[in-house]
């Protein structure tokens, strides 16, 4: 299993098996996404990558 803690020193473990659910959630979210604004779902999935490396741009915070 791995483990957050790892890279992150904070002793977290990690499911990969979340990572299904957290697909299915982002999914849902694009197809939200699209329906609101009009926009394709590849335009939306690129505004949330875009968004995703501002996210992982960021100084850990404490």
């Amino acid at each position: 299993m791995t483990s957050e803690g790892d890279e992150t020193g904070t002793g977290i473990s990690f499911d990969p098996l979340s990572m299904i659910e957290m697909w299915q959630d982002l999914h849902q979210l694009i197809e939200q996404w699209t329906a609101k604004y009009g926009t394709p779902p590849d335009l939306a999935a690129t505004a949330l990558s875009e968004f995703a490396k501002t996210l992982s741009n960021q100084p850990p915070s404490k």
